[in-house]
C-alpha cells in the first residue's frame, strides 16, 4: 500500500469517524525511577484543571467608606476609601460632586489574589477563571484589568472560554506583594476588542501567529518505513489564530509497544534570566487507529527539557478503526524548570505508537514565573478610592445588577486656615502680625501666589511701613501639604491722636543751653512729613511756625519766634499754645506748651 493511499485512508476516516472516548491511567513507559507523571487526555474535557480557589457572594448591596480628611485648608489630599459589598453584578455608579473613578465601561467586578509567600514578586503571571456577568461580550472580548482605582493596567492573555459561561485569563501583576491584592475586571464595552496579548503577559510565548515555525528544529525519529510519516505544518485555528500542526503515521509492525513508533519533535532554545519558571502550551491531539484494529494505539505528547523528560500527555485509540479527537487541552508540565541564565533547550515530540495516524496540534507555547501558587477569590468585596479629594459633599449612587440603588454621602473636613487679625500701625513703624492654627509650620509671603517666604514662623515683623500693605500666611499640614488659598491679613497706616500713640507731644521746653530739653521734640512726626506747626502766645498772635516738622535741631523749635515781631528773639516764659495739622486730619492737634528757661 503506497504512501499515498495511507492518507487518503487517512482523511476519508477524518470526516467520517465516531468520537470515542478512551480513558487511560497513568504509564511509566518503562522510564525508571525518574520518570514522570504520564497523563490521558479525556476527550470530554474543554480545559486542565485550574489551580484558583473561587468564592461567590450574594449578600444585599452596602456601602462603606474610611474618610481621611484634608490635612490643610484648601489641599487636595482627601480620601475616601469606599468598599461595595454584596448585590448582585454588575454594578454601575457615579459621583454627583464632579470626582469620578475613571473605569473601563461602566460595569466592574474585583478579585482578590493571595501571594501565600513571604516575598514581593514582580511580573508574576496569575491564572484566573472569571465566570459570565450579565453585560459581558459573550466571548470576554470587553474584559479588561486593572488595579483598583483603574489607574494602572494589567497585561493579560485569555487562554480559553465558553461562550457567556466561564473565561480563562492569565494576568501579570505588576507588583505581588506577600498577603492579598487586589484587582479590578472592567467590561460592559460592546464594541470593545480583546486586549489579550500573551507575548506581553509572558516571559517568552510563541502563538505561531506569524504563520512561521522556522525558528525552531523540526526532527523525526524512527522514520523506518517509506510509508511512514513525520510532517510539521502551519494551520488555522480560527482567523489570524494559528498553529503548528505535527503530523505522523506509524507502520504497523504487529502490537504495538511503549516507546515505538514515529517520534515527531520540535525543538528550540530559549534564553531566560535566572529564575523559576512553569512551562504551558496548548494542544489538540487527533488520532487514527490503522489496519490491526483488535490492538490500540496511542498519540504522545512528551516534553523535554535539554533532553530530559519532563511532561506527557497521550490520547488512546482502541480496537475499532475509527478516528478520535480531543478538545484543545492546556498541558502544563509537571513541574517547574530552574534557568541559571543559560540558554535551554525545549522538545514538544510527539510519538505514534504502531499503527496509528494522527495529528499533534500546538499553540500558545509560554513560560511563566513560578514562585508560589496564588488564591484567587471571584467576585469580592467592591474596595475602590477617590483621592486628591478637595474638602465637601461627596454623593455616590450605585446600582446593582438586579436594580437596586443604593445613594449615600460622605463628607471631606479640613482644618480652618490660620487664624490672623488685621493690625494698624503708625506710619514708618514696623507690624508685628501673628497666626494661629493646627499646623506644624507657617510661612509668611508678601504675594498672593508664588514667590519665596519672607519669614517661617507663627510671628512675623515686617520692615516700617509707610502705606497699607497686604501679607499672606500659609500653614503646612503633617504631611507637608500647604493650606490654599494663602490667608491675608492687612495692615493700616493710621493717623495720629492723642490716643493712638504715633505722636508724643511734650509739653514744655527749658531752652538754657544744658543739653536738657532745649527744644520741642514730637516724637513720631517723621512718619507724618506733611505737617504744619504753629505756636501761639497767651494773646493768640502766632509767634513760630513750621512745615514738615522733623525734630532736626535746624528745624525744631527753641523757644525763639520766627514770626512779626517776636521774630529771632528769645519769648519770655510762660505757657504758650500750639496746633498741629497733619495731612488727612481733619482737626488740628493742640494743646499748651510751657518755656521754662530755670530748669
Amino acid at each position: 500500500m503506497t504512501k499515498r493511499l495511507y492518507q487518503l485512508l487517512f482523511f476519508f476516516a477524518f470526516f467520517s469517524f465516531q468520537l470515542s472516548h478512551s480513558f487511560a491511567q497513568s504509564l511509566a513507559l518503562g522510564l525508571g525511577s525518574d520518570a514522570r507523571e504520564v497523563k490521558a487526555i479525556d476527550t470530554s474535557l474543554t480545559t486542565t484543571p485550574t489551580f484558583r480557589n473561587a468564592t461567590l457572594r450574594a449578600e444585599a448591596t452596602s456601602v462603606s467608606a474610611v474618610i481621611i480628611d484634608a490635612a490643610c485648608y484648601g489641599s487636595h489630599d482627601g480620601k475616601i476609601t469606599y468598599t461595595i459589598s454584596g448585590g448582585t453584578p454588575p454594578y454601575t455608579y457615579h459621583w454627583s460632586s464632579g470626582e469620578s473613578d475613571t473605569v473601563y465601561g461602566s460595569c466592574w467586578n474585583i478579585i482578590s489574589i493571595t501571594n501565600p509567600g513571604s516575598t514581593a514578586l514582580t511580573d508574576y503571571q496569575v491564572l484566573v477563571t472569571l465566570p459570565y456577568y450579565t453585560g459581558m461580550n459573550a466571548d470576554f472580548s470587553d474584559v479588561l484589568f486593572s488595579d483598583t482605582n483603574s489607574t494602572v493596567s494589567y497585561s493579560y492573555w485569555r487562554e480559553s472560554f465558553q461562550s457567556a459561561t466561564t473565561a480563562d485569563f492569565w494576568i501579570k501583576m505588576p507588583t505581588f506583594p506577600p498577603g492579598i491584592s487586589y484587582v479590578r475586571v472592567s467590561y460592559c464595552d460592546a464594541s470593545a476588542s480583546s486586549h489579550s496579548d500573551g507575548p506581553s503577559t509572558f516571559e517568552y510565548f510563541d502563538g505561531f501567529d506569524d504563520a512561521d515555525f522556522s525558528d525552531w528544529n523540526h526532527v523525526c525519529a524512527d522514520v523506518d518505513y517509506p510509508d511512514e510519516l513525520c510532517d510539521a505544518t502551519i494551520s488555522t485555528v480560527s482567523g489570524s489564530d494559528y498553529d503548528v500542526k505535527l503530523h505522523s503515521y506509524a507502520h504497523c509492525v504487529g502490537a504495538p509497544v511503549a516507546g515505538g513508533g514515529v517520534q515527531n519533535t520540535l525543538q528550540k532554545n530559549v534564553l531566560m534570566p535566572p529564575g523559576q519558571y512553569w512551562l504551558d502550551i496548548s494542544s489538540q491531539f487527533y488520532i487514527c487507529l490503522r489496519t490491526i484494529c483488535p490492538d490500540s494505539a496511542r498519540l504522545y505528547s512528551r516534553l523535554y527539557i535539554d533532553g530530559a523528560f519532563f511532561s506527557a500527555y497521550f490520547l488512546e485509540k482502541n480496537t475499532t478503526c475509527s478516528c478520535v479527537i480531543s478538545p484543545w487541552t492546556q498541558i502544563r508540565a509537571n513541574g517547574p524548570t530552574t534557568y541559571s541564565g543559560l540558554s535551554k533547550q525545549f522538545d514538544l515530540r510527539t510519538e505514534v505508537t504502531d499503527c496509528g495516524e494522527g495529528e499533534l496540534q500546538y499553540d500558545n507555547f509560554r513560560l511563566r514565573k513560578w514562585y508560589v501558587d496564588p488564591v484567587v477569590t471571584i467576585d469580592v468585596p467592591k474596595q475602590l478610592f477617590l483621592d486628591s479629594l478637595l474638602a465637601g459633599d461627596y454623593t455616590i449612587t450605585i446600582t446593582d445588577g438586579a436594580g437596586t440603588t443604593t445613594v449615600q454621602t460622605f463628607t471631606v473636613h479640613q482644618p480652618n486656615p490660620p487664624a490672623v487679625s488685621d493690625n494698624s500701625i503708625c506710619n514708618k513703624t514696623p507690624s508685628v502680625l501673628t497666626t494661629s492654627g493646627a499646623y506644624t509650620s507657617f510661612h509668611w509671603y508678601a504675594l498672593p501666589s508664588g514667590g519665596t517666604a519672607l519669614q517661617t514662623g507663627s510671628t512675623f515683623t515686617t520692615d516700617s511701613l509707610t502705606k497699607d500693605s497686604t501679607f499672606y500666611v500659609t500653614g503646612t499640614g503633617s504631611n507637608g501639604c500647604e493650606t490654599t488659598p494663602r490667608t491675608p491679613t492687612k495692615t493700616t497706616i493710621v493717623l495720629p491722636s492723642k490716643s493712638n500713640g504715633c505722636l508724643t507731644i511734650y509739653s514744655g521746653i527749658s531752652p538754657n543751653g544744658d543739653g536738657l530739653n532745649d527744644d520741642w521734640e514730637i516724637k513720631g512726626i517723621e512718619g507724618y512729613p506733611d505737617n504744619h506747626v504753629t505756636i501761639f502766645d497767651r494773646w493768640g498772635v502766632t509767634v513760630f511756625k513750621k512745615d514738615s516738622y522733623d525734630n532736626r535741631k535746624e528745624n525744631t523749635w527753641k523757644g525763639t519766634g520766627n514770626q512779626g515781631f517776636q521774630k529771632d528773639h528769645e519769648l519770655p516764659n510762660g505757657t504758650y499754645y500750639y496746633e498741629i495739622e497733619i495731612n488727612g486730619l481733619t482737626t488740628p492737634l493742640s494743646g499748651f506748651i510751657v518755656i521754662n528757661r530755670k530748669h
